[in-house]
């Protein structure tokens, strides 16, 4: 089986969808203006194309032209997006080559008219939805009820931390000696840990502003603030 995902940038995972398959993995990005690339297991290539982020119809179908030729040329079997304009070429290349198509659902996109709702829609229109967490899944019944069939599966996904493995019971003393040493931490101290993607809505100005003014009151050394993400 071969997959490829689609994604606007950062980490590459195979989804649990397929925990007993082993898939050989592709991951297409635009990590940077008209940049297209793609991972793979011997190595990683890049081709020309259009900044995802500028949503654009013509853009949109030059990008699944692209696509179209890599689906092919790999002989992809599943296609799967997470956002919105890509998920677009997405749907123009599977309905083309005849391939699998999954999306993951993974915020509430904001609507107010029928072409804002229509073009949200995109997110429903594949043969498996992945939803984020129950609200995701909510978000969906509530506003995109029409789209969701007998014939369509949908999944709800948790998307989080594995807590046996960030059990702090079973943390091993020596590794946590270690990153205290390689972060310059004293034990002793406090430690507030922000993990997220560094990006605006994930809230580290936010973040930084509380600190502050926690600092008023409890002074400098009082803890650590540790922003972790990227």
């Amino acid at each position: 089986m071969k997959f490829i995902r689609i994604i606007e940038k950062g980490g590459i995972a195979v989804p649990k969808v397929f925990p007993k398959a082993t898939p050989s993995v592709r991951v297409v990005s635009s990590t940077q203006a008209f940049s297209f690339s793609w991972s793979t297991s011997t190595g990683h290539k890049s081709m020309s194309c259009s900044p995802e982020r500028e949503f654009n119809f013509l853009i949109i179908f030059l990008n699944a032209i692209i696509l179209i030729g890599i689906i092919l040329f790999y002989n992809i079997s599943i296609v799967h997006a997470r956002s919105r304009a890509p998920a677009w070429s997405c749907l123009i290349a599977t309905k083309f080559t005849g391939r699998k198509f999954v999306t993951t659902y993974h915020g509430t996109y904001n609507f107010r008219g029928k072409i804002k709702k229509f073009y949200n829609s995109i997110m429903l229109r594949s043969n498996l939805i992945i939803a984020g967490s129950n609200f995701i899944f909510s978000h969906i019944k509530d506003n995109y009820s029409e789209l969701i069939n007998v014939k369509k599966k949908l999944l709800v996904i948790f998307r989080g931390i594995n807590v046996d493995y960030f059990d702090p019971s079973t943390k091993i003393e020596e590794d946590e000696k270690k990153l205290l040493n390689e972060w310059g931490l004293n034990k002793e101290k406090k430690i507030i840990l922000m993990p997220g993607r560094l990006t605006a809505w994930k809230g580290q100005e936010l973040f930084l502003n509380a600190v502050n003014l926690v600092n008023i009151e409890l002074g400098y050394e009082a803890f650590y603030a540790v922003i972790l993400g990227n």
